[in-house]
């Protein structure tokens, strides 16, 4: 039948959805990523933060996204995550930079801007404080 293939993929992308949405909503005291998400306020923030790594977020900027104070703001991202906020943010913008060098297109300058670095040098000494090795040495294995 026509569309059957498509109907199945986007049913199967629904349940997994919903198995996130229910783990998340029955997991109380948890820490992650899904713990975040389950808070709204923290949930509104992460979307903001994934869809605009590249923004020159401020730990204020951040607060104000969420309603809260600075510190509360601090204090309860990482109780959620794990990790403070701009290290968070220094992650997201890691693996977006991993995923444009294992493409091969762009040069360091233009990930480094397209990920929200003032320069390449400030991108790299990031990298290689992140994973212990430049993005060069990562392009090549």
């Amino acid at each position: 039948m026509p569309g059957s293939r498509a109907i199945a993929e986007r049913l199967s992308e629904i349940l997994f959805i919903q198995v996130i949405r229910l783990y998340a909503a029955h997991a109380p005291g948890q820490i992650g990523f899904l713990a975040a998400l389950n808070d709204a306020q923290m949930s509104r923030v992460l979307q903001e933060v994934h869809s605009r790594f590249a923004h020159k977020w401020t730990l204020e900027e951040m607060a104000r996204t969420a309603g809260k104070s600075r510190s509360t703001f601090a204090e309860r991202f990482t109780a959620l995550i794990g990790m403070p906020p701009v290290q968070y943010l220094t992650n997201v913008r890691m693996l977006q930079a991993c995923l444009a060098l294992d493409t091969g297109r762009l040069s360091l300058a233009q990930i480094a801007e397209e990920i929200g670095y003032q320069s390449e040098t400030a991108f790299i000494t990031a990298f290689k404080r992140c994973f212990g090795h430049t993005p060069n040495a990562y392009r090549r294995r």
